[in-house]
């Protein structure tokens, strides 16, 4: 099968709710899921991201009241996601590998795994992930792991977020 198809049909039935496939809705929901889970399984960047959201805010996968172990169920997709470059995924790794979230250990290794993702996530256009880097690199709070206090970098990093929404009128 085809990834990206097995990703649009899923969204397909998830939107309509199978009322004009003439399913019920709980059976469009359960088709939808199932066809999602054959798009990340696939490779679907898209699929992965939403089995990954899926399964973190609980309304897919594995009943667990526990959020932080629906987090943890939900890293390996944000990883076949991050793999593939989404930036995201990519900023999403970085706060668990920087923070010690999901099920990963906070440490001075995973600090520096964290901010190679956050780097990645600048790579990949993350605004989000810029502002970070940036703010780091003004305050010199990272310098343990590579992170030079660089102001002029800094001050680079926040100005190509100005600069893109700006190009694009998000910012007037």
């Amino acid at each position: 099968g085809d990834p990206a198809a097995c990703y649009r049909v899923a969204m397909l039935l998830g939107e309509n709710g199978g009322i004009r496939g003439g399913l019920p809705r709980d059976d469009a929901i359960v088709e939808a899921r199932a066809w999602m889970m054959k798009g990340a399984e696939l490779g679907s960047v898209d699929a992965q991201m939403e089995v990954a959201g899926s399964i973190s805010d609980g309304s897919s996968g594995p009943a667990l009241a526990d959020h932080e172990a629906r987090c943890k169920m939900a890293l390996p997709w944000y990883h076949k996601a991050a793999v593939q470059g989404h930036g995201v995924a990519l900023m999403h790794l970085s706060n668990c590998y920087m923070q010690g979230l999901n099920g990963v250990e906070k440490n001075t290794k995973n600090l520096v795994v964290g901010v190679y993702y956050l780097r990645q996530a600048v790579e990949a256009g993350e605004k989000g992930a810029a502002c970070s880097l940036g703010t780091f690199h003004c305050s010199g709070a990272l310098e343990e792991v590579g992170v030079e206090e660089d102001h002029a970098e800094g001050f680079r990093l926040f100005t190509t977020v100005v600069d893109d929404a700006t190009a694009n009128n998000h910012v007037r």
